[in-house]
């Protein structure tokens, strides 16, 4: 939940190996209600792939999981920036500030709060997702960009979208997921 410690989960196949990569950097001070510093660099943490052990492979595929298993983590930049040697986590730059990070994270607060309006105790699973499939349906609208297509902009790709009450493919997702996982 917003304000919660973040944990993670990785499962990875027997021939590869787990790294707290995000033991090396403080997300909950990203994601927790005492943010009020804005970050002065996208960059929030710069990985030394040949001391930590882990292959840019391995980085690669750890990442996109990391991201698609957590979609709270908004925040943080889709772009994959990657070498031979250094692996770096970025924060997108529309959510650099800490008091836009702050609101945001209020807004999914409260998304979360009237989705669980919406459900019944007791209700089967099934029924709990099909509820929350209606209710992500009826408070967002496809976000379109003015020559009609898909919108490109961040919040259009994240969890931000259903704050909003627009968004593309991926934020119905992300919300979806969120809110289920919620």
């Amino acid at each position: 939940l917003p304000g919660d410690a973040p944990t993670v989960t990785f499962y990875l196949d027997d021939d590869e190996r787990i790294l707290e990569i995000f033991r090396y950097c403080n997300i909950h001070s990203l994601w927790g209600n005492e943010v009020n510093e804005d970050l002065t660099s996208n960059t929030l943490l710069t990985i030394n792939l040949n001391e930590s052990g882990i292959s840019r492979d391995d980085y690669l595929k750890l990442f996109k999981l990391f991201l698609l298993d957590n979609p709270q983590y908004y925040f943080l930049s889709r772009t994959i920036s990657v070498s031979a040697h250094f692996a770096q986590l970025t924060v997108d730059s529309d959510y650099l500030k800490g008091d836009v990070r702050l609101q945001i994270n209020s807004d999914i607060d409260l998304l979360v709060q009237n989705c669980a309006k919406t459900l019944t105790i007791g209700e089967n699973n099934l029924s709990r997702y099909l509820a929350i499939h209606d209710y992500v349906d009826s408070i967002m609208d496809y976000a379109y960009a003015t020559d009609g297509t898909p919108s490109d902009e961040v919040w259009a790709h994240n969890i931000v979208g259903a704050t909003i009450g627009s968004g593309v493919c991926q934020s119905y997702a992300d919300t979806f997921d969120f809110l289920c996982t919620t």
